[in-house]
């Protein structure tokens, strides 16, 4: 599967692959210029090769010693002018962040052909893509198909390509263009690697997750979430919902969090300032919740209605962990962590937190099993894509109410836009049932929660058509 690095350079091309799709929004039909485009490739067994243009120019390390030549620089310091970790001076490089628009202009690939043209000959312009047929989807859990390690790095290199090219074309400012050209050649880089098979391990150590303790403002009265829908650009409604043992459900509205309809006890509310229930333990007995702006992980005994600052050593097992801009699954018994995004626009566990779905304006994001780190599943695509009243300068995926389970049939079920999905099958909600702030499957898939601006209304899913089996006024 390894490409030698001088046919990064010359090589003939069947056509160019303009996007980092693989299928239609309904997951049937190839994309015309994705990664498995009809008119490149007409069959899957078709042979030759694809390309992604680079009008920028990236730089394969492999060509670092030759560019270096031309230039009187050593390979290490050519490759940190092509990741922007400094920029040529007179002959010399200066290390250091880049800042104005004469640093820019002399790092990365641009620098290097600023300095000597005859280097453009080792640039990187169009990048090689492999047939289908060289890089195999796998088969996941639930029966659907993920792109290999390989096909990731395309799609990865793809929408950062992508993104940096339109930053150049935009003007933006020089620093936020140097981060994203920083980001292609990385991404160029992890795809060379992915190529020759060199797929590094996603997991970092985690020396310690901390659970904060909430201040709760004495005798302060809760503010339950606004009955009317969110104006554009206002911040997202703190909703969030938890189905809890066989009948108990656990609604956060604002500032309030409420457990109801357990068997045998009263209702009983909690003070949860601008937090989210994200898990409930299998016992029931402890949520997991996450501060709606600040991104603090908080874990609340239901039963004595006290924080605490140490999980269990049963919960919660798997969690999205948040840090500046950056987003991580975190396998907590194992104390380990990888990443999986940027600015994370949905972030989604499973009742039984084996998994979690996260989605970040980059891509539309996968779903992860927490013990391994590994993508098993690949929503589709249409589920996420904006409206027409989406902002289109904002890259931002809105999408409230999103909620998952994978069921005692290895099946993936989805509830998003107002619909259950599963596979090819879609189900609508009854009628009159709209703007859901917050939704949640039980264990089984069987039963859905879904929260609206005054009620919290079970629904079973049994039969062809949800039907709604309880409702409770909030």
């Amino acid at each position: 599967m390894s490409i030698e690095p001088a046919s990064f350079l010359r090589f003939d091309s069947s056509g160019e692959v303009r996007r980092s799709d693989f299928l239609d929004e309904r997951g049937k039909k190839p994309v015309r210029g994705g990664l498995l485009c009809p008119q490149i490739w007409p069959s899957p067994d078709a042979e030759g090769w694809g390309h992604i243009a680079v009008p920028l120019g990236v730089v394969h390390p492999a060509h670092a010693a030759a560019i270096g030549a031309r230039l009187g620089l050593s390979a290490e310091d050519v490759l940190a002018v092509a990741r922007g970790e400094g920029w040529l001076d007179g002959g010399a490089v200066q290390r250091g962040e880049v800042m104005d628009e004469t640093q820019l202009d002399a790092s990365f690939a641009g620098g290097l052909v600023a300095a000597d043209p005859s280097v453009e000959e080792w640039i990187v312009r169009r990048v090689p893509v492999l047939a289908p047929a060289q890089r195999p989807p796998r088969r996941m859990a639930g029966g659907g198909e993920v792109p290999d390690p390989v096909g990731f790095a395309y799609v990865s290199f793809i929408n950062v390509k992508e993104r940096a090219q339109r930053l150049h074309e935009l003007k933006a400012p020089e620093m936020i263009v140097a981060l994203m050209r920083a980001r292609a050649q990385a991404a160029f880089e992890a795809l060379i690697d992915a190529l020759d098979g060199r797929v590094r391990t996603p997991w970092r150590e985690l020396a310690s997750l901390r659970f904060a303790v909430p201040v709760v403002k004495a005798r302060a009265k809760p503010k339950a979430a606004p009955r009317r829908k969110a104006r554009k650009g206002a911040r997202p409604l703190t909703c969030g919902a938890a189905v809890v043992g066989e009948a108990g459900i656990l609604v956060s509205r604002g500032d309030e969090t409420a457990l109801l309809a357990r068997p045998g006890e009263e209702p009983r509310r909690y003070a949860t300032p601008s937090l989210i229930v994200r898990a409930v333990s299998d016992d029931g007995r402890t949520a997991l919740l996450t501060h709606a702006r600040a991104a603090t992980l908080h874990l609340l005994d239901l039963d004595n209605g006290v924080w605490l600052e140490t999980g269990r050593d049963d919960f919660p097992r798997g969690l999205v962990r948040q840090e500046a801009d950056d987003s991580f699954v975190v396998d907590v018994p194992r104390r380990r962590e990888r990443p999986v995004g940027r600015h994370p626009a949905l972030a989604v566990s499973s009742p039984d937190q084996r998994f979690v779905w996260v989605a970040d304006p980059l891509t539309y994001g996968g779903i992860y099993e927490c013990a391994s780190g590994e993508l098993v599943a690949w929503p589709v695509l249409g589920w996420l894509e904006a409206t027409e009243d989406s902002d289109p300068a904002d890259d931002a995926i809105r999408h409230v109410g999103a909620a998952f389970v994978c069921t005692p049939r290895d099946r993936f079920r989805f509830f998003t836009g107002g619909r259950v999905i599963e596979g090819d099958a879609e189900r609508e909600l009854p009628d009159g049932i709209d703007d859901v702030l917050a939704a949640a499957f039980d264990r089984t898939g069987d039963r859905l929660l879904v929260i609206t601006a005054d009620a919290a209304l079970v629904l079973a899913l049994d039969a062809e058509v949800p039907a709604l089996v309880a409702r409770y006024e909030l």
